[in-house]
């Protein structure tokens, strides 16, 4: 029988230089690993992350984070598609023309969470090209200068009849429509952009994110509350999660992302 030893946030030691090291945290009764850097929670439902000190900044004209393609990062195959969700946290410095997470370059094209001069966040898949796509659309549109909490949902039917989007843990009220003949995702070469889109020109996100996380299932009601009220996360569905403390690594996968433009990958405007 091996008995760990109990701690608080606050009396805890340092996660740094304790990598492996196993606590009990009695103020959350959950089990705590130092990865060498930060400490990760397990508690029954999920993982239970700290929340970050520092975040992704983006100026607007030329700053993003580039992801290397890689297989599980895409969510179709040219015939069907997977489910799949994207979240993250946002304080846009603008009102509208937000480009959160994006798996698309030019030409291919796979998955992008915008939102357009409006400020309505918006999932578009496409088949290969923009001209072959189906989107949901939030009725609500994002509130500049404050940090909120986006998600969105896909069950992978080839439909957006059951995608959600979420805003600060709750779903809103979505449009969907579609162009073109849309049948499945491709599974591209794309790179994932973080700040980015690409159609026919090159569009960048003014303001700042954080917990940018990537994952391979369809997120339940439930499970969106969790990671915005108490920040769990599934365990066993996160593909990847990027959380920019001062770098732009995976926490979760080995999809390690490079700042490019500048981007201020430690910036201390965090969310409260």
């Amino acid at each position: 029988m091996s008995t760990l030893t109990s701690y608080t946030s606050g009396t805890r030691p340092t996660a740094s230089g304790n990598s492996g090291l196993c606590i009990f945290r009695s103020d959350t009764n959950n089990i705590e690993v130092s990865d060498g850097s930060d400490w990760i929670g397990y508690s029954n439902d999920g993982i239970v992350y700290d929340k970050g000190s520092t975040c992704a900044d983006f100026d607007g004209v030329d700053d993003y984070i580039s992801v290397a393609d890689a297989d599980n990062l895409s969510f179709g195959n040219g015939t069907s598609d997977s489910p799949f969700s994207l979240a993250l946290w946002l304080k846009s410095d603008t009102a509208g023309n937000v480009r959160m997470i994006v798996k698309a370059d030019g030409t291919p094209q796979e998955y992008a969470f915008t939102a357009g001069s409006a400020g309505t966040p918006n999932l578009n898949l496409c088949d290969g090209t923009i001209s072959n796509r189906i989107q949901i659309a939030s009725q609500t549109a994002l509130t500049q200068g404050i940090w909120q909490h986006w998600a969105v949902t896909y069950d992978g039917s080839g439909s957006h009849a059951n995608s959600k989007i979420y805003l600060n843990g709750n779903a809103v009220s979505t449009t969907t429509s579609s162009s073109g003949s849309y049948v499945a995702m491709e599974n591209t070469s794309a790179p994932v952009l973080i700040g980015k889109h690409k159609v026919t020109s090159e569009t960048f996100t003014d303001g700042k994110m954080d917990d940018v996380a990537i994952f391979s299932k369809a997120l339940s009601a439930s499970e969106v509350s969790a990671i915005y009220n108490s920040n769990i996360y599934p365990k066993d569905d996160i593909v990847s999660f990027w959380r920019f403390e001062g770098n732009a690594n995976d926490s979760k996968g080995s999809n390690d992302g490079t700042g490019n433009g500048g981007a201020v990958l430690n910036s201390t405007d965090i969310r409260s």
